[in-house]
């Protein structure tokens, strides 16, 4: 999980709680390693750094892109290298403190990140020389700084993609790690991504996969065998493709076929609208926004095109072991007037502690395709623990996936929200390859039985008042059935 989203505690801690249920990690990008406008890098880092260790959250740190001076001047000013190791040596040690076995991601798509040309420019011909140039002293230095700190934490390279996929400029790649080895400052694993909107529109899917298959193992073979981490595309790119439920799957498969160390995708993206002419069939477009929308920093793909989001990581979670419809279910939670990020919600683990899960219903509101003309949504939370949430009914731990049990929960109700009220509450079996997006969901729940394809449901009518704590669960458990 990839984001610059630490200016919004809400979305933080929603991803931070989906993180930690699902064993992922977070990467925390912070380009630049020098002071920023408001404060230093590492005051602006501290807090989240601190709220993912209190949640048991593993981080990874993208950093070291050239955003103060260009590459020859890196290498040639003392005192701009200096001023840029000097605050990737304070970030690393805030980064140290709570993450010594961490990993740090260095360059992020250089070069197209970061002023490697004179220019400012970017894939242009002088900053590919000047990669090519500049770039082993650039990262050996870099790299010398974070394991000055601490030798354990790895230190990975980010290319950007067309300097390792054959049909590109692959030599690029290949040259600089080469010169890499020969410095002693090999990199300990490799970091790429690939957004199918720059590249399936031109070759076919086909040829998308060819690309996927190509990039990580190309970089693992540069890499000797080394950790190849992958980032794909959920979002809308700024060409405006959105990938379809086809193009994730192919994308998956693709990566994992490939050997893809870890597969993730960005959970912030800077807002685009989906163009037709370029999106094959798209899962969950996204329309044209007005600016104040779009300039929103709260307005990402998390909360604007979720489901995309949460299918890719559900087709991850599906593949692998412990997930299926006897080990994990999913709660929906249907109500109305439920503004963005106004309502907490708590699970009562089967040890009795009591478990935040996220906020809903979690969009911002706009004029998107979610929005519906009564004001009524479904928020949904995917592939939860049976092992975890759902307690035998005899009291004697959790029950067993042929038992049932029941689920208890608890809603915090922000003090400053409008009023809403919650209408269902519906545990049902979670399935990637059956997917049920938030508005298919509510249209389920508006047109069918609810107890004819969910493990438990129950139908209510509860206000959701400003600063209200409510216990549902201690008053009215649900009872979950075993899968149908």
């Amino acid at each position: 999980m990839h984001a610059h989203f630490w200016l919004r505690p809400r979305i933080r801690r929603n991803l931070f709680a989906f993180a930690r249920r699902h064993d992922m990690v977070v990467v925390l990008s912070q380009p630049g390693p020098t002071r920023r406008p408001d404060a230093a890098v590492e005051e602006f880092i501290e807090g989240p750094l601190a709220e993912a260790s209190e949640l048991s959250v593993p981080v990874w740190l993208a950093t070291g892109v050239l955003n103060s001076m260009t590459a020859p001047e890196f290498v040639s000013d003392p005192e701009k290298r200096e001023h840029h190791l000097d605050g990737l040596r304070t970030l690393t040690e805030e980064y140290d403190e709570r993450f010594p076995d961490g990993r740090v991601v260095l360059w992020q798509e250089a070069p197209i990140s970061g002023h490697w040309s004179s220019e400012g420019q970017v894939w242009d011909e002088e900053s590919i020389r000047n990669l090519q140039r500049y770039g082993p002293t650039i990262f050996e230095e870099q790299r010398r700084v974070v394991k000055g700190v601490n030798d354990d934490i790895g230190v990975g390279i980010f290319p950007h993609f067309t300097y390792v996929v054959d049909s590109k400029d692959p030599e690029v790649f290949e040259g600089l790690v080469d010169d890499l080895r020969t410095r002693g400052a090999f990199p300990d694993f490799g970091f790429v991504d690939f957004y199918r909107g720059n590249y399936e529109p031109g070759v076919g899917p086909t040829g998308a996969d060819d690309a996927i298959r190509s990039l990580i193992g190309n970089a693992r073979m540069h890499l000797d065998g080394r950790d190849v981490c992958y980032l794909g595309q959920a979002h809308t790119n700024k060409t405006g493709y959105t990938p379809s439920k086809q193009a994730l799957r192919m994308d998956l498969r693709a990566a994992r076929d490939a050997g893809a160390a870890s597969i993730g995708y960005y959970a912030w993206f800077v807002y685009q609208p989906t163009d037709p002419a370029r999106s094959f069939d798209p899962f969950i477009p996204v329309p044209e926004m007005s600016d104040d929308l779009r300039d929103r920093m709260d307005v990402t793909t998390y909360t604007i095109g979720r489901d995309r989001f949460l299918y890719a990581y559900s087709l991850l979670l599906g593949r692998e072991e412990g997930y299926g419809a006897d080990e994990t279910f999913d709660l929906w939670l249907g109500g109305s007037d439920l503004d963005f990020h106004d309502h907490r919600l708590w699970l009562e683990t089967v040890d009795g502690d009591w478990e935040f899960v996220g906020d809903f219903n979690g969009y911002v509101r706009t004029d998107h395709l979610y929005e519906r003309t009564r004001d009524d949504h479904v928020s949904v939370f995917h592939a939860l623990d049976r092992e975890r949430y759902l307690a035998a009914d005899d009291g004697s731990g959790a029950a067993g996936a042929d038992d049932g049990g029941t689920l208890t929960l608890r809603i915090d109700t922000r003090a400053d929200a409008s009023a809403a009220e919650l209408r269902s509450v519906s545990a049902v079996p979670f399935d990637p390859d059956s997917y049920v997006s938030e508005p298919e969901a509510m249209g389920l729940l508006d047109d069918g039985d609810a107890a004819a394809f969910t493990l438990g449901h129950e139908s209510m009518e509860e206000r959701l008042t400003p600063g209200a704590r409510r216990p549902y669960g201690s008053r009215s458990p649900l009872p979950v059935g075993r899968a149908r």
